[in-house]
């Protein structure tokens, strides 16, 4: 009965993951940011609980199937705006701003300040779903305090393989699919101790085709 009712919980919840992306105190322009383009934003802090803050640290992190850049553009401030630019690789899948003044930090209630990078229909690159996945595992919550919820990997998941359906055949799916399952969707935890190693891989195997 789960492995009927998984896909439809999933699609039910896909809507309240990646939404047009707007933020209160952080703007940005092209809306849908594309490989190689310069991207300029702008940061109001009275919108920010580093309203009170004058020395305002911003980071840029972009990520890619090679790994995390980080980078700080120079920003112009004129009063509590702080305002700058960068411009994206032919790689980055995802921009994340981390925000923060001394010990205090704005991480969007928790939710960080995460954009996709864009193809050009305007749908996020493949690979941006396997990032934000990452990042509701914890590597937000370890990067910029956003919080962490590991359920929503599985949702991420099935949006990218909806925008991709060649993306069900591609390994840092599948890989991304193990990490959050465990089979705890399907089995009890004194029934997958009973089973082999071998064969909790091949029952992964057949349940990731089974769902996607």
């Amino acid at each position: 009965m789960k492995k009927i009712t998984l896909p439809i919980i999933l699609l039910f919840t896909l809507s309240s993951v990646i939404a047009q992306v707007n933020f209160e105190a952080l703007s940005f322009s092209p809306q849908f940011p594309k490989a190689g383009e310069k991207v300029t934003f702008k940061f109001t802090k009275i919108y920010s609980p580093l309203i009170n803050e004058k020395n305002i640290d911003l980071a840029v992190y972009l990520f890619s199937k090679k790994g995390l850049k980080v980078i700080e553009p120079l920003l112009t401030n004129q009063g509590n705006v702080y305002s700058g630019s960068f411009k994206l690789d032919s790689n980055t899948n995802t921009i994340a701003f981390g925000l923060k003044a001394n010990a205090l930090n704005d991480n969007n209630k928790g939710k960080g300040y995460i954009i996709p990078v864009y193809n050009n229909k305007n749908i996020p690159v493949r690979d941006h779903y396997i990032t934000v996945g990452q990042l509701y595992n914890g590597y937000g919550e370890y990067l910029f305090q956003m919080e962490k919820d590991p359920s929503q990997n599985l949702v991420l998941l099935e949006k990218g393989i909806n925008e991709y359906p060649d993306a069900r055949m591609d390994n840092d799916y599948y890989n991304a699919y193990l990490s959050v399952t465990n089979c705890s969707i399907i089995f009890l935890p004194d029934l997958r101790a009973l089973l082999s190693p071998a064969i909790m891989h091949n029952v992964h195997y057949i349940l990731y085709f089974l769902i996607y």
